[in-house]
């Protein structure tokens, strides 16, 4: 019986994502497909490949940084089944901004696009 009101009040907690949030989502996505040359189809695929796994990882970047989105609906957006993936693929990109200046430079060009595209 104790057991049943734990699993209300942890389902009752969860946050909802807004239409709103979602849509800015999809703008994210879509810009950073079309800046590196993907399909939709392709990022939203189980493929590996380098390329897709860069947009991949700038929107597990971008979705945590503008749109504070939970972890399980980055994961849901990509279609990754492992839901520690984007925490990974935001990390990545966080690490290789403070190595790489063209990574930095790209992200920075990305961020300023973006801020404009999700105003």
């Amino acid at each position: 019986m104790q057991f049943k009101k734990r699993i209300n009040i942890h389902k009752s907690n969860r946050l909802q994502v807004s239409e709103e949030t979602l849509k800015k989502a999809d703008l994210i996505l879509e810009y950073l497909c079309f800046s590196f040359n993907q399909t939709l189809e392709n990022v939203t695929s189980k493929s590996r490949k380098e390329d897709i796994m860069i947009v991949k990882s700038y929107f597990s970047y971008f979705a945590y940084k503008y749109l504070k989105m939970q972890i399980k609906e980055v994961a849901m957006k990509i279609n990754l089944t492992h839901y520690s993936t984007p925490i990974y693929y935001r990390d990545t990109v966080e690490d290789l901004m403070k190595t790489d200046s063209k990574i930095r430079f790209q992200v920075y060009k990305l961020d300023k696009e973006i801020k404009e595209l999700i105003k």
